[in-house]
């Protein structure tokens, strides 16, 4: 059975394109051949992307499929959370298939992520300055060229002296970028029991208070948003355990704030869900994996994160009119690329 390469040449070739604002404006855009700062329209358009831990690897589905379609150059700024500011700073600089690869090492990897330092003295379980210093600085470097013609980017974590979520940028020099994407990942205990300072200020995990970054594109001046979500549409978050949270409480630096964003985040995360399932947000349209938890987020499973990763690139595809008929591989090959090729 032959097969081609997904490439821009595929964007709606089938007549079933999503009628919502942003998907028309990205693909009236690609089909123009617009090139950012110099766009015939007068839309700011704006992807969100979901973290969730290595279930971000759906939302790195669906930007590596974009990224094969030419529909990156269509977006003006990317906002990501948690996971999702990986996903998103490696699409701003060309690299999401690149980006996808940190999610293959860090899965089982327990130079990252190990419950059993949680008490050692001065560790984390969850090592981000191996996934900062060691992942992206020098294994997976991102193109800085590239990443400074591409979308503008922006990082969301939330701030624990104001306790409100923040978006990050306007960065002095990539070291303040990649300390921003740290801020948004540092995960509550898990990253160690005192909060990661940016700027001088005690941060945590953007996802405690925005998942899916939608309200900060908007106040950013976004006229048009695409919503990446790492869950699907039915998808509710449920409580935290009470011992979770008197261990939180008790066990870090800042533990009343952190436990109370814990016991606030399921509702809070389920009314963003309920509004984007619903498309109560004008211009606001969502991607979601067509399964409502196709990734944990601390997933060990290669075959389940090839499953994420195979459903964010068929989301693009429906959306966007693509054949449905995708050979999706995330068996990366010596050039470090996952492959999506369309059955022919």
């Amino acid at each position: 059975m032959p097969y081609e390469l997904l490439g821009p040449e595929h964007l709606g070739v089938n007549d079933d394109v999503s009628q919502s604002t942003a998907v028309q404006v990205m693909s009236g855009r690609a089909k123009a051949g617009s090139h950012r700062h110099e766009r015939d329209d007068d839309y700011s358009l704006a992807l969100a992307i979901e973290g969730g831990g290595t279930a971000g690897i759906v939302t790195a589905g669906m930007c590596v499929a974009m990224e094969a379609l030419g529909l990156i150059e269509t977006v003006d700024k990317i906002y990501g959370t948690s996971a999702g500011a990986l996903d998103g700073v490696y699409t701003a600089s060309g690299q999401a298939a690149v980006g996808t690869t940190n999610y293959k090492d860090l899965m089982v990897n327990p130079a990252f992520f190990s419950r059993k330092r949680l008490f050692l003295p001065g560790r984390s379980a969850a090592d981000f300055d191996y996934l900062i210093n060691d992942r992206i600085a020098q294994q997976n470097p991102i193109d800085l060229e590239a990443l400074n013609e591409g979308p503008e980017f922006a990082a969301v974590s939330v701030n624990l002296n104001t306790m409100a979520a923040e978006v990050l940028e306007d960065f002095s020099d990539h070291s303040d970028r990649l300390e921003a994407i740290r801020a948004s990942c540092s995960m509550p205990v898990l990253s160690g029991r005192k909060p990661f300072t940016y700027r001088g200020r005690p941060m945590t995990d953007g996802a405690m208070l925005s998942s899916v970054p939608v309200p900060e594109a908007l106040a950013g001046g976004a006229t048009h948003v695409l919503a990446l979500r790492s869950r699907g549409a039915n998808y509710r978050k449920g409580p935290y355990s009470q011992r979770e949270i008197r261990f939180t409480r008790y066990y870090a630096q800042m533990g009343a704030k952190l436990a109370a964003l814990m016991v606030g985040r399921p509702d809070t995360y389920n009314r963003a869900a309920e509004q984007l399932q619903h498309g109560e947000l004008p211009n606001v349209t969502q991607l979601v994996p067509e399964a409502d938890e196709p990734v944990a987020q601390f997933e060990e499973s290669m075959l389940n994160a090839h499953y994420g990763f195979k459903l964010g690139a068929l989301a693009v595809a429906k959306a966007f009119g693509v054949p449905e008929q995708l050979s999706v591989s995330w068996v990366l090959p010596p050039d470090n690329a996952p492959s999506i090729a369309v059955v022919t």
